[in-house]
């Protein structure tokens, strides 16, 4: 129970730090400062940084499905409305992080993407996992909202689109610091899956 809670601390500080910072930008003596765990301490859960941010990846899209996407289709049936409730829970997320750090840190998979991807292909391969994943339910979106008929090439096209102009008003929110453009973005979503 306790090894469980200290590794859970350690996977908490390298996802708040990486997600503040960047992964270059952080060491292993500052993920275990901020949780209050020796070096040694932090290799014995995992074995190098890689391995840590690769867990921070898989931690991260666990907590995004459950607390977004989950949450959205379980709130409605209708595949507009659970469109909309995952554009304002992403929003509120952002909006909450903005009015207590004053910050706006856009997408944690999309910012270690660009910083990774290149150099590190399992780190890759945990986003694209990631992607497909949250692709499943702009999927199920479409075509509820379509019907079956709706030819695969389509729904295919129109997923890439979602899932390319939710990450678009992600990091527009970034350099806007405006966590409103992750809103902003939702009309275009909706025609996206109407066209």
């Amino acid at each position: 129970m306790k090894g469980e809670q200290t590794r859970q601390r350690i996977l908490d500080s390298a996802t708040e730090l990486f997600w503040a910072r960047n992964y270059h930008g952080v060491s292993v003596a500052d993920v275990a400062e901020v949780a209050s765990v020796n070096k040694a301490t932090l290799y014995q859960y995992f074995q190098s940084k890689d391995v840590l941010v690769q867990s921070v990846v898989s931690s991260s899209r666990e907590w995004t499905v459950e607390h977004i996407f989950d949450s959205a289709f379980a709130d409605s049936k209708d595949p507009m409305i659970r469109l909309r409730c995952i554009y304002k829970r992403v929003h509120v997320f952002h909006q909450c992080i903005f009015e207590s750090h004053n910050e706006v840190r856009g997408c944690p998979f999309v910012n270690i993407a660009m910083e990774l991807a290149v150099d590190n292909e399992l780190v890759r391969m945990q986003v694209v996992k990631t992607f497909e994943q949250f692709s499943e339910y702009y999927r199920t979106i479409v075509r509820d909202y379509r019907g079956k008929r709706i030819a695969k090439t389509k729904v295919d096209r129109l997923v890439r689109a979602l899932l390319g102009n939710m990450n678009g008003a992600m990091v527009a929110s970034r350099y806007e610091r405006r966590p409103d453009a992750i809103l902003d973005a939702l009309p275009i979503a909706e025609l996206l899956v109407k066209s």
